[in-house]
């Protein structure tokens, strides 16, 4: 589990990586780059959130690899971050492993 937290120590979001919401317009974006289609039918749209999905969990594995299981949201990758939709900016992520 993935827990967004704000500057009060608020739980903004908390979810699996699998079921964190992405924003629709990085979903078809990232559509056109593989499959030049801005409108992805169900299979594209699938490999796609997988694609992305892979990519969040990959960064999160390495973190709780390196001992890391809070990290301060700027020290987050832009391009993590802004795939989410998530209500307000988090100051904090931390990772139930």
């Amino acid at each position: 589990m993935i827990s967004f937290v704000d500057c009060n120590d608020n739980i903004i979001l908390r979810e699996k990586v699998t079921s964190l919401p992405l924003k629709e317009e990085c979903i078809i974006s990232r559509s056109i780059t593989l499959f030049n289609d801005s409108e992805p039918c169900i299979i594209h749209r699938t490999f796609v959130m997988k694609k992305m999905f892979l990519e969040i969990d990959d960064f999160f594995n390495g973190m709780i690899a390196e001992g890391k299981k809070e990290i301060p949201a700027d020290c987050l990758p832009s391009e993590l971050i802004k795939v989410i939709e998530i209500e307000k900016q988090p100051s904090k992520i931390v990772i139930d492993a």
